[in-house]
């Protein structure tokens, strides 16, 4: 599955929430600027926890990159996980 880090609907992910099982791979497609995926706390955005996923900053000026930049996610944990959209 995947999941547009920002773009034309703006500093969101489309889809906001995946139903993903153990095993699923997310890919994170980035559009328009420069974006990272962040895995963070609920209570903390933005915030990498220890040992969380973190793209680091996957640049696209205005959508210029074909394909865009991707990262793919290979979903270990059926608990549900936070991911912010970080700029």
């Amino acid at each position: 599955m995947q999941v547009a880090v920002g773009g034309s609907a703006g500093l969101v992910f489309v889809p906001d929430t995946v139903n993903a099982a153990v095993g699923d791979s997310v890919v994170f497609v980035f559009h328009s600027q420069n974006h990272t995926v962040t895995q963070s706390a609920f209570a903390a955005p933005c915030v990498k926890i220890a040992d969380g996923m973190d793209s680091g900053f996957m640049p696209n000026p205005n959508d210029t990159i074909v394909p865009p930049p991707m990262m793919a996610m290979q979903v270990t944990v059926a608990t549900p996980l936070c991911k912010k959209l970080c700029f």
